[in-house]
């Protein structure tokens, strides 16, 4: 999965062991459920254990992150509390002198928790596309506009249990109800750029440099 961590410790520079990139799935300590996370927010805390306040360079690499929401494995809404007392302890968490915080000797929240990823891109792509997905997660092809001959992963396939299935377009329903829904929940596309029609050349060569990020839109006569 996809994952903010801590790979380094500097007192002075604690941005130099930050790292952006895909790290294994937390195992669930007896007792704790799981959170799909929504947002997370980011707090100095992050920034003192980078420096190495209340994290040692032993528990390295550690997925940052104290403060986060999301639901729980019964779809309820949650905020994370991110105080730990030890196992043995009762009464007020905070109280107890060997308390930790998210992040200090668990790891923290902020990472990616898919169920499904939409992968038109293929190679490029792909190995980011499977990792970020949970046990069970789907994956959706519908194009392979960078190539379609990345390594599989299969191992990872299999032991996650993970779905792989092909989409090719859509019906007309289908858009329809896509439709109905960007009407009723105010959804709308990305745009990268809109240009008029006579500007054509120049959105073929945005497109060609793998530049864009959203739909290029022409606009016909005086629209």
């Amino acid at each position: 999965m996809f994952a903010v961590y801590a790979a380094a410790i500097d007192k002075d520079e604690p941005l130099k062991g930050l790292e952006l990139g895909e790290r294994p799935e937390p195992s669930v300590p007896e007792g704790w459920t799981t959170v799909r996370l929504r947002a997370a927010a980011l707090n100095h805390h992050d920034l003192w254990s980078l420096r190495g306040v209340g994290l040692s360079a032993e528990r390295l690499p550690m997925i940052l992150g104290c403060d986060a929401a999301g639901v729980d494995e019964d779809g309820a809404e949650v905020i994370v509390h991110s105080v730990i007392a030890t196992p043995e302890w009762r009464g007020d968490e905070t109280l107890d002198p060997k308390r930790t915080l998210l992040s200090e000797l668990h790891q923290g929240a902020l990472a990616e928790r898919v169920d499904a990823v939409m992968e038109p891109t293929g190679e490029a792509t792909w190995k980011h596309s499977i990792r970020a997905l949970k046990p069970g997660g789907t994956i959706v092809i519908s194009g392979a506009t960078t190539g379609d001959a990345p390594p599989a992963e299969l191992t990872r396939i299999f032991f996650l249990q993970l779905s792989v299935i092909g989409s090719t377009m859509g019906t007309r329903e289908e858009l329809e109800r896509l439709i109905r829904l960007c009407v009723d929940k105010g959804v709308r596309p990305a745009i990268h750029s809109t240009l008029p029609l006579t500007d054509a050349r120049t959105g073929f060569e945005t497109m060609l440099k793998g530049e864009t990020a959203g739909k290029i839109v022409f606009t016909v006569g005086d629209s």
